[in-house]
């Protein structure tokens, strides 16, 4: 199941996109917070959104949103350490959200809120690191598809 350059690749892979994620995030607080950079005129584009909720900016509380995600990260980086230890075909999905998660992880510690600077129309902010997260949720249901006693419990 894991060929050590498989594994290398994604891991590599992964770890481009989490970067990439964080230089952007530097980019649009730091040089670009107050402009709009349209992709595709008003459907596509870069614009700094701050979400101090959660995902699809429900919102618990400050304390309960860090303790909610804390609990998550740390839940993630068991399943990773399990998945990988085991030779479990989950370790993909779960390297991408905890990627996903780490990023969005260290913007709530440090800002109190996450930053999204992807835009799409209507109105839908998100990042990088959310990518990771959704990318994550559709191979854990790809694995499950394909594996057909998770299916049908036999």
């Amino acid at each position: 199941m894991f060929g050590n350059k498989k594994l290398l690749l994604f891991s590599a892979a992964g770890l481009v996109i989490f970067l990439l994620d964080r230089l952007l995030k530097y980019l649009i607080t730091e040089k670009f917070s107050h402009t709009e950079i349209f992709l595709i005129p008003k459907f596509l584009g870069f614009t700094l959104h701050e979400n101090t909720g959660i995902a699809f900016g429900i919102h618990l509380g400050a304390g309960t949103t860090l303790a909610a995600t804390a609990l998550i990260f740390a839940l993630l980086i068991l399943a990773c350490v399990y998945s990988l230890v085991s030779k479990k075909s989950y370790f993909y999905p779960v390297f991408l959200a905890l990627l996903g998660g780490a990023s969005n992880f260290m913007d709530r510690i440090s800002t109190g809120r996450v930053i999204d600077y992807l835009y799409l129309w209507p109105y839908s902010f998100f990042n990088l690191s959310d990518l990771l997260i959704i990318a994550a949720g559709l191979l854990i249901m790809r694995i499950f598809w394909q594996n057909k006693s998770l299916r049908t419990g036999k």
